[in-house]
């Protein structure tokens, strides 16, 4: 965790050293920009991501579940969405608090025979599910570089990770969907990210945004709610992260007030 907390704190440290920046055109365009807004910002978007979370892929999937046909192929490409509220802090720069949300998954079915509420044998499909997910609120600053609509702008931020890994699998009955127990394992961390985006306006105060990115998240070992690792002999004991490094690209909106 003092390794987790040291980073973020680089990544915090850098924000605040690069508030005072300015240049000419930037603070043209920021004295035109939204003029008669408080200097708030909200915004919010969906996206894909290039969730590579390595350890599972290279050790799980490849090695044990892929050669023995519990599932077909890696967790890689998936979800990515965020919603964040921001404070123009100088002429050309604007500080955000959000939160962001990223999920990959892969599925396999299976035909099983089992009995109705009446006795009588039926062909029941079970769904086998694995999901990577993290949830992280994040600090983030970003700087306008044009002085003409559309604008271009770099973001650059530090984020705290809590990642949760789960399998589950699920038995349809008719219509009813019955939850089999899941193996669930949790892990925090932090990680590092930074964009290059443009805004393009839609209103006098609602832009469009687009952004395309690379994230560096680490997470501590997995463990279930019993404190106990998720290992996997592959041919080694081995201890499972959600760590994952890609890129990622978000579109959404930013109003401002």
């Amino acid at each position: 965790m003092t390794r987790h907390l040291f980073r973020f704190g680089i990544a915090l440290t850098v924000v605040l050293l690069l508030l005072p920046v300015t240049t000419p055109a930037v603070e043209r365009h920021q004295r035109g920009y939204r003029a008669d807004g408080t200097g708030w910002e909200l915004g919010a978007g969906l996206g894909w991501a290039h969730n590579s979370f390595h350890e599972i892929n290279d050790y799980y999937l490849d090695r044990v579940a892929i050669p023995i046909g519990i599932f077909n192929k890696n967790l890689d490409d998936g979800f990515t969405g965020y919603i964040e509220l921001g404070c123009k802090v100088a002429p050309q720069v604007t500080v955000f608090v959000g939160y962001n949300y990223l999920k990959s998954d892969i599925e396999r079915y299976d035909n099983f025979n089992i009995g109705d509420y009446d006795g009588n044998e039926v062909i029941a499909r079970a769904k086998t599910t694995l999901r990577g997910s993290i949830s992280a609120p994040y600090l983030k600053m970003k700087v306008n570089l044009m002085a003409s609509k559309p604008t271009l702008f770099v973001t650059f931020g530090g984020a705290l990770c809590y990642g949760t890994a789960e399998i589950r699998t699920r038995f349809p009955e008719d219509f009813i969907i019955i939850p089999g127990e899941p193996y669930r394992y949790t892990a925090s961390g932090n990680g590092l990210f930074g964009t290059v985006g443009v805004a393009v306006p839609l209103s006098r105060h609602i832009d469009f945004i687009s952004e395309l990115g690379y994230r560096d998240f680490r997470t501590d070992d997995l463990k279930d709610e019993n404190e106990r690792y998720w290992l996997v002999d592959a041919p080694n004991p081995t201890r499972m992260s959600l760590s994952t490094e890609g890129v990622y690209l978000h579109g959404g909106l930013s109003i401002g007030f």
